[in-house]
């Protein structure tokens, strides 16, 4: 596990073959800076144990109804709950994990704390995570009012920027395949912000909005291109992270509209196609691709 963020003194962690995501979500703390979702390495499926990011003693377990529209998906989710040992007076709140533990347990990173569960919250394209938010322990569930969680990993100062969105596709499913983009030196994909590298993070053009990462502060209004094209300008800042709304053009594959996952990597990163409305890709593994943005 390696530590990629904090909040409230709290230092987050991740699986070495994982990732994260502040921003790809469509819910309110992934727009305020104060919630990160916290994948699995990618082989990693629903119903395999989920390891805790933090630290803490377990003091609240919630079930959350929700709905279900496939069978494949749960019509109940929970909420962990966990004091933090090294600050009692702060809360993390855990969601999307089936939980093996129980009210006073003591859990420390790295700890099974329960299954990946398909929630039926997520779309069908979303992979095994933990939603993750900091609070204060006496306001531990709401969907408000969380602290800032801040990123402390680094982007490399190899980054490079990315002329082209080309690479090989490795995997192929009904849901999304994931491709290795052929020229790339960073967590993710790079991204031109005001003249500075960045890392670009979020689900385009479906949620609307973007966010991008630096190893300094994010100037607001900043431009963002990718690949040289203009895809919107920072809206919302908070110390070496920015959100900004997309107003770039739709992303397409052999004329195709498709849908942009990306996220933080903290390893080799993979790029991420959904297909629209679940119309299969019709792209198999090892073939490549290029992503084209007109």
């Amino acid at each position: 596990m390696k530590s990629f963020a904090e909040g409230e003194g709290i230092p987050i962690f991740c699986h070495l073959n994982g990732r994260f995501s502040f921003f790809n979500s469509p819910y309110y703390a992934h727009h305020t800076f104060t919630g990160v979702d916290i994948y699995p390495p990618s082989d990693v499926w629903f119903g395999s144990p989920a390891l805790s990011p933090v630290d803490g003693e377990v003091i609240n377990i919630k079930t959350v109804r929700c709905s279900a529209d496939a069978l494949q998906y749960s019509n109940v989710d929970y909420v962990i709950v966990l004091k933090c040992l090294r600050n009692p007076r702060v809360a993390v709140k855990l969601l999307h994990v089936d939980p093996y533990v129980n009210i006073g347990d003591i859990v420390m990173v790295g700890d099974r704390i329960g299954a990946y569960l398909r929630s039926g919250f997520f779309h069908y394209w979303t992979d095994p995570h933990i939603h993750l938010e900091v609070r204060e322990v006496y306001d531990s569930l709401r969907a408000r009012g969380g602290h800032i969680i801040r990123r402390t990993m680094p982007i490399p100062e190899d980054a490079e920027l990315l002329q082209n969105l080309r690479g090989t596709v490795i995997a192929s499913r009904p849901e999304y395949a994931l491709i290795a983009l052929e020229s790339i030196a960073s967590n993710g994909v790079t991204v031109d912000v005001n003249g500075d590298i960045g890392v670009l993070e979020g689900g385009i053009p479906h949620y609307g909005f973007f966010g991008v990462h630096l190893n300094e502060e994010v100037t607001l209004g900043s431009p963002v291109k990718l690949c040289g094209v203009n895809i919107g300008f920072i809206e919302a800042v908070s110390g070496n992270m920015g959100i900004g709304k997309y107003t770039g053009p739709i992303p397409r594959i052999k004329g195709r509209k498709v849908r942009l996952s990306m996220y933080f990597y903290i390893n080799k990163p993979l790029l991420k196609l959904i297909p629209v409305d679940c119309k299969e890709l019709s792209i198999a593994v090892g073939e490549t691709v290029e992503i084209t943005l007109a």
